[in-house]
């Protein structure tokens, strides 16, 4: 799911995180990453295969940006 940049902009103001202006942006930022890296040691596989290849950590809601939980997120190859 993509979030029109509008609607990003809106949630960023929503969830105080004014320093982010488009979802890539949040996407390269030191939180981002951190918690990418977290999420990836703690679940090194694929949620649909298995597989432990190829894989990024997607949002699965946008509900707690900024401030994902472990359901928030899934990895898939």
């Amino acid at each position: 799911m993509r979030l029109p940049h509008k609607d990003f902009r809106n949630l960023c103001i929503w969830l105080n995180l004014d320093n982010y202006k488009t979802y890539a942006e949040y996407l390269d930022s030191f939180h981002w990453r951190d918690t990418h890296d977290a999420y990836m040691s703690s679940h090194p596989f694929c949620m649909i295969c298995g597989s432990i290849e190829n894989l990024r950590v997607h949002h699965r809601t946008y509900e707690n940006l900024g401030r994902e939980e472990d359901g928030d997120l899934g990895c898939l190859c």
